[in-house]
């Protein structure tokens, strides 16, 4: 199994991949707009999978409805 993060497109730049990984191979950097997006070191990779477990771009959301978001 390869590790494969969320696309750029959809990367909130969250950090929650790289705070929950137990080997800290994911480090997060800015691309060449200055948004932060994960890159790993796939060399200290334990491939256990849990930045994908927290990603909120790879939860499945089906069967719950979308939450209203209000502004003022």
């Amino acid at each position: 199994m390869t590790i494969q993060l969320c696309s750029h497109e959809y990367c909130t730049g969250c950090g929650a991949c790289a705070a929950t990984c137990p080997a800290h191979c994911i480090v997060m950097q800015e691309d060449d707009l200055g948004a932060l997006y994960p890159q790993i070191n796939r060399n200290d990779c334990l491939q256990c999978g849990r930045c994908i477990e927290i990603c909120p771009q790879h939860r499945n959301f089906i069967g719950q409805s979308a939450q209203g978001a209000y502004a003022a």
